[in-house]
């Protein structure tokens, strides 16, 4: 998991839309959900429900995980480094 802290405010629903699109590399189809109907701050994106995003308070902090992560798959790092390129983002946290 790693968390990412972006200068301005995000809305939830749109930036998992962004995430999803971006992931999928289809803005005609996005697929992203709310994990649970309570929780308005966590989204499953892509097709394959494998990344996860997970909103804090502020709009501004966002935590990232992808299901396969691991040693060899350095998927989350390359999502994040284009995020930071993208939004100008700063790691807040990486685990």
């Amino acid at each position: 998991m790693i968390t990412l802290k972006v200068k301005s405010k995000i809305k939830p629903a749109e930036f998992a839309a962004f995430l999803a699109a971006t992931i999928d590399g289809n803005a005609d189809n996005q697929y992203f959900h709310l994990t649970n109907t309570i929780d308005t701050m966590n989204y499953s994106v892509g097709q394959g429900n494998d990344w996860w995003v997970k909103f804090e308070d502020d709009h501004k902090t966002f935590s990232l995980t992808y299901r396969y992560q691991c040693d060899t798959v350095k998927a989350e790092e390359a999502l994040v480094a284009w995020l930071i390129y993208r939004l100008d983002a700063i790691i807040v946290e990486k685990t």
